[in-house]
């Protein structure tokens, strides 16, 4: 269901990918700090309206996002860390919200 809301938020030419149990990575270019935000927030709320039903019961979750834009010459393991980072601060501050890396 996550990976289905994530799917449909993002343009053809982004990627979603799996990342751990429960984590995912979206990966996007050509895209501004503001568009990027504006991105992870409306994937935030796909995510917190989608649902499955199991049995009678409608099981519904939330998501908690972290971004980062690549810099000149940084490599993609250290764009990661940094979204990573910003993934745990807003787990920190309340989850189901939108966290980036400053500029």
């Amino acid at each position: 269901m996550v990976a289905g809301a994530l799917k449909n938020g993002v343009r053809a030419m982004d990627a979603v990918c799996r990342w751990g149990g429960e984590e995912f990575v979206v990966i996007t270019r050509n895209i501004s700090h503001k568009e990027l935000y504006a991105l992870a927030e409306r994937l935030r709320m796909l995510v917190a309206h989608s649902w499955v039903e199991h049995g009678a019961q409608k099981i519904a979750v939330t998501a908690s996002f972290g971004g980062a834009i690549s810099r000149p010459g940084e490599s993609g393991e250290e764009v990661l860390r940094r979204a990573d980072a910003q993934l745990y601060r807003s787990k920190a501050e309340g989850r189901n919200r939108v966290s980036l890396d400053p500029l």
